[in-house]
């Protein structure tokens, strides 16, 4: 189901950005006075399937992998600018007569055919870092929902009241949910998940503030023992892995954690987080934690309880001592 509040923001970001000078406005230009107007129209065929290869490579993975993957994404910079500034060289030497295998050295023939034309746009558009680095930026934030995530951590104070059997309307999402906070999603190793963990609980029962940072989430289990100090609290922690087994979080790995943008910046005690934020390991969704609610309703239809398995708190004990949870 297409969500058309997104596409409608989408859209003409991607119009405003497109506008912006870049290579391959710079070839267009260039050859629209050497090569005529007419057959420009083929460089511009080429780019704008280089564009779409771009954009569905972002779509499948590529731009996760460089996300996730610095050293990739510099390599491939530098790569695209290296061809960049020598078809820059190029331009300059041939005074427009742009060129790929044999082309250049044709001083005698002033036309490239349609497809030396069509070929040109399409390396300049797949190697040009700009048109990556729109998609890496700006493509996750219009994705509907969080589809990287791994699993998703929800502060208690969040939501603020209990959902009720019976019809969900409009009204009652954003009574359960009446922030504007937005999703983020954070890149988070398995030891960051577990001490983000001990600091909201430690937040309550350490800090004497608000017990709203208690953790809730989906995709991801464990077993909390209050009267333990911090650092011991959270125990046999496990996160849902693809084929829907429960398996133990490995400490090295990293994960996408999905979270509201409030306790990402680290308030409400998730002090873990925050270094997270600040590390520049976050992509903001920008989507309404609310209207994601929304839209998932409205795409599944009707919601149940979790199975007990599924409950992120498997085992509580109490301050007192008590199993709450077995």
């Amino acid at each position: 189901m297409l969500n058309w509040s997104l596409l409608s923001v989408f859209v003409p970001t991607f119009f405003l950005v497109s506008l912006t000078p870049g290579m391959c406005m710079t070839l267009a230009m260039t050859l629209g006075m050497t090569q005529g107007v007419r057959r420009t129209l083929w460089m511009m065929v080429g780019e704008l399937l280089g564009v779409g290869l771009v954009a569905v490579s972002a779509v499948i993975g590529v731009a996760t992998i460089m996300l996730r993957y610095p050293l990739v994404f510099s390599a491939f910079k530098l790569a695209g600018g290296a061809y960049l500034v020598w078809l820059g060289i190029q331009m300059w030497r041939s005074r427009g007569r742009l060129a790929l295998g044999g082309v250049g050295e044709a001083s005698a023939a002033p036309r490239a055919s349609r497809r030396t034309l069509a070929a040109q746009g399409f390396v300049t558009a797949i190697a040009n870092p700009k048109g990556w680095a729109f998609f890496i930026a700006l493509l996750p934030p219009f994705l509907d929902a969080s589809l990287r995530a791994d699993f998703a951590l929800q502060n208690a104070g969040g939501v603020r009241v209990p959902m009720s059997a019976g019809d969900i309307t409009y009204t009652t999402a954003f009574t359960l949910l009446p922030f504007t906070n937005v999703l983020v999603e954070l890149d988070i190793t398995g030891q960051e998940v577990v001490d983000a963990l001990e600091d909201a609980v430690s937040n309550h029962l350490d800090a004497a503030q608000s017990t709203g940072s208690q953790p809730y989430a989906a995709g991801l289990r464990w077993d909390l023992d209050l009267p333990q100090p911090k650092g011991t609290r959270f125990s046999n922690v496990e996160v849902k892995n693809g084929s829907g087994s429960w398996v133990a979080i490995e400490p090295a790995t990293t994960y996408v954690m999905v979270t509201n943008d409030f306790i990402a910046e680290g308030r409400d005690g998730y002090t873990t987080l925050g270094e997270v934020t600040d590390d520049g390991r976050t992509t903001n969704t920008f989507l309404l934690y609310t209207q994601s609610l929304v839209d998932y309703l409205l795409k599944t239809g009707m919601v149940s309880p979790p199975l007990r398995a599924d409950y992120s708190h498997q085992q509580v004990i109490n301050a007192s001592g008590s199993t709450l949870m077995d």
